[in-house]
């Protein structure tokens, strides 16, 4: 400052009334500016421009931390969203493996049924074709035996 007093954040409004009143220059009444003893003027003008950066760089620090905490309110929604998909896949995956295992026994038992019946029916068709070839041989005895003999 021009006459070398600086102002300090001890300063009192209390002992200094005008003081206040310099500071808000836009709210302060004319009669009030004739009150400032003329030696603090330069000072709060400097001053007052130190308090507008000071509030400049308060704005923008505080409009940076709005910024970063929207963030992060949205990367959680978005992590709470992924989780949630997460289990939910996993719940599905765990559904699919169970579907899959009783897919699988059902295969095999039908495997085991089909095996079965093919063994069943080959059977089946032993017996016939025995049966068959012991009636073939009945029958062949029969018409040789009916059939009159030539020497």
């Amino acid at each position: 400052m021009a006459d070398g007093r600086v102002l300090l954040l001890k300063d009192s409004v209390k002992e200094e009334p005008n003081l206040a009143v310099t500071l808000l220059r836009g709210l302060a009444l004319p009669r009030d500016y004739d009150q400032v003893p003329t030696d603090l003027l330069p000072g709060l003008g400097e001053t007052g421009q130190a308090a507008l950066k000071a509030y400049d760089k308060a704005a923008k620090v505080s409009a940076e931390r709005e910024r970063y905490r929207t963030d992060r309110d949205n990367f959680r929604t978005k992590f709470k969203i992924s989780e949630t998909q997460l289990q939910e896949t996993d719940a599905e995956v765990e559904k699919l493996k169970k579907e899959l295992a009783e897919a699988k026994a059902a295969a095999s038992t039908a495997e085991a049924v089909v095996e079965k019946m093919k063994k069943e029916e080959k059977e089946k068709m032993r017996e016939a074709d025995a049966k068959g070839y012991e009636a073939g041989i009945k029958r062949a005895a029969l018409d040789i035996l009916r059939r009159p003999i030539r020497w």
